[in-house]
């Protein structure tokens, strides 16, 4: 008979304090027939924008995360890159529900403020540089969201440009995460990709060319992922936008399906770092099921 190994222990209740409690959230992509868009928002030309059934159920995701956030207190949020989904110039405007810049940066705001209401212990909102084919290269979509967030709503947000070293310290610990949008595209074994880039930040500390960091966080490639190598921890961002069926997507069809939500990172009174991440199933369009049934009448056997 095989031998199996059963603890049966009592439960354990371990309490901590968290000075720092970080909500981290990326690719919104506000303006995007499959992404994110708050609800009741009206336009700056006075046009009630209604939701279609995915961005419904986003909407109800969205808020499934804000619970978790308001639960953890979280005192700062970090929208890393992407907030809205610009005008999608190669396919002309295609999957976009309107191409217009301010309407999306508006959106945006409304929807980070919304947030903010929702989960009173937020003291700051940083946002980071996102991909440029989703702004534009005549000015910073992100710092216009920024400057709308502190104008219009009075929530004390700071664009960050496209990278930053926040430390984080309390007492005499500390730890510095390195934050940027920008990931690799690499669609097959990417956790490869997350370990050299590991290696070449503590190859570049050890020559003195960067200062040491504790963590990397980046987003873009639209999935949660996470690796501990070495003494840096490594988190890549899931996204707010169901799938999107260009041509490279469809090729890619079964690699290319996004990991949806966001995460919040905890650091303990020691600055122990303990990544949380909340993510909610794909959505799947039911129209894209076809089913073909046989209804012909059953052949008649003649009796003899």
């Amino acid at each position: 008979m095989e031998d199996r190994l059963v603890l049966d222990g009592k439960l354990l209740r371990l309490s901590h304090n968290y000075p720092f409690r970080i909500g981290l959230m990326s690719d919104l992509h506000v303006g995007a027939e499959h992404a994110i868009f708050p609800k009741g928002y009206t336009s700056p030309y006075g046009r009630l924008i209604g939701l279609n059934g995915g961005q419904e159920i986003l909407w109800t995701y969205l808020n499934k995360f804000v619970k978790e956030l308001k639960k953890c207190k979280v005192n700062t949020l970090i929208i890393l890159g992407d907030p809205i989904a610009g005008k999608n110039r190669i396919e002309g405007g295609t999957y976009m529900m309107m191409v217009d810049l301010e309407t999306q940066k508006d959106a945006c705001a409304f929807l980070i403020n919304y947030i903010c209401k929702k989960v009173p212990s937020i003291e700051k909102v940083l946002l980071f540089r996102g991909t440029p084919y989703h702004g534009a290269k005549e000015s910073s979509v992100e710092l216009n969201v920024t400057e709308k967030l502190g104008s219009k709503y009075g929530v004390n947000a700071k664009y960050m440009g496209e990278y930053s070293y926040l430390t984080l310290q309390y007492k005499e610990f500390k730890k510095v995460i390195w934050l940027a949008h920008p990931a690799t595209g690499a669609t097959m074994y990417p956790e490869t990709v997350l370990g050299r880039d590991i290696g070449q930040f503590l190859q570049a500390f050890a020559m003195g060319k960067l200062p040491k960091v504790d963590m990397i966080i980046r987003a873009h490639r639209h999935e949660y992922m996470e690796l501990h190598k070495s003494t840096i921890r490594y988190m890549i961002l899931p996204c707010w936008q169901f799938f999107v069926p260009y041509d490279k997507a469809v090729k890619w069809h079964a690699k290319w399906q996004p990991d949806i939500g966001g995460a919040i990172l905890l650091a303990d009174e020691q600055m122990r770092l303990r990544p949380w991440h909340f993510t909610y199933p794909n959505i799947i369009d039911p129209k894209r099921f076809l089913t073909i049934r046989h209804t012909s009448d059953e052949l008649k056997v003649k009796p003899k």
